[in-house]
């Protein structure tokens, strides 16, 4: 029986099996909207815009790139099943200034990511000005045994030595080791995607590349200016954001097994509660139609994990 998968029911069902049943076997819906998907969604429209028009990037200035965040935020968080109560969290307290008595607004979780979301973008176009960039969020589809997994690539761009670098960008605010992001199959299926997978434009033409490219992850925390000299050279950069994650062909043939051995898991109807994260249940968007009875409340300090 031949399948079409797409690699986020593949990473939800490496989570928890019984999450996927809930979501994609009995359509439950997420209970809502997070903060930290509004920022990672935010921030890959304002690059793929930035992209799509015919500017240089170095053409932009900070205001019309930081007005496109406004535009692309409000547009986001207009959804009606945004969590309001995690958006509306004060970090900062308001308070008067003793020399002016100007009042300062208090800071909101909202506030802070979209302050996060300008400084990330506007770094970005800084940095990357010279980066040609073939293609933006290109979708594919990947025939492996008698399965076809889709999804999307952020980004394929040409690199100096005539090859082809694929980019995949990260904004969670934890930052992932590189021993999972060696072995993290959507990293994975989108390099075995350039090679053997069939890719689409935006009008819906198909074509093939053929090769391994180098592979990338971008990681848009990285991007963030140090403000005091504590860690790092005031008004730089806290690091590099491209972690590289190449896959040779051994390991990719590799790959192609672990998926294949994950879709037999689907097929025989295995779906066990698995817990990834230290907060068990509680981060799970499906708990709520979830049966088992574990679920906790969210413990603050590992609340932003989730993306």
């Amino acid at each position: 029986m031949k399948m079409k998968m797409s690699i986020d029911d593949i990473e939800l069902y490496m989570k928890c099996p019984r999450a996927y049943r809930l979501h994609v076997l009995k359509e439950v819906l997420p209970q809502y909207k997070t903060l930290s998907l509004c920022k990672a969604i935010t921030t890959k429209k304002v690059i793929f815009s930035l992209h799509k028009e015919k500017k240089n990037l170095e053409e932009y200035s900070c205001e019309e790139i930081e007005k496109l965040c406004d535009t692309i935020w409000q547009s986001e968080i207009s959804d009606p099943q945004i969590n309001w109560e995690e958006m509306n969290t004060i970090l900062v307290q308001a308070k008067t200034d003793k020399k002016n008595k100007e009042v300062k607004k208090a800071v909101t979780k909202g506030d802070r990511a979209l302050a996060e979301i300008k400084d990330w973008c506007v770094n970005y176009s800084k940095l990357e000005k010279r980066a040609k960039v073939l293609y933006s969020n290109l979708y594919f589809e990947d025939k492996i045994g008698d399965v076809i997994f889709c999804g999307h690539i952020d980004q394929i761009r040409e690199n100096q030595e005539d090859g082809l670098d694929i980019i995949m960008f990260k904004t969670s605010s934890q930052v992932l080791p590189l021993s999972y992001l060696t072995r993290e199959f959507s990293l994975s299926l989108a390099i075995h995607a350039v090679w053997q997978g069939t890719l689409y434009t935006e009008t819906g033409e198909k074509f093939r590349l053929e090769k391994i490219p180098s592979a990338y992850c971008y990681y848009f925390p990285n991007l963030e200016m140090y403000k005091t000299n504590n860690k790092g050279k005031k008004g730089e950069i806290k690091g590099d954001p491209m972690i590289a994650v190449h896959r040779g062909q051994e390991v990719l043939f590799d790959f192609e097994y672990e998926l294949l051995e994950v879709v037999a898991g689907i097929r025989m109807r295995y779906f066990p509660m698995r817990v990834v994260n230290p907060c068990g249940c509680s981060l799970c968007q499906f708990s709520h139609q979830c049966k088992s009875g574990v679920a906790q409340p969210v413990v603050n300090e590992y609340a932003e994990i989730l993306e």
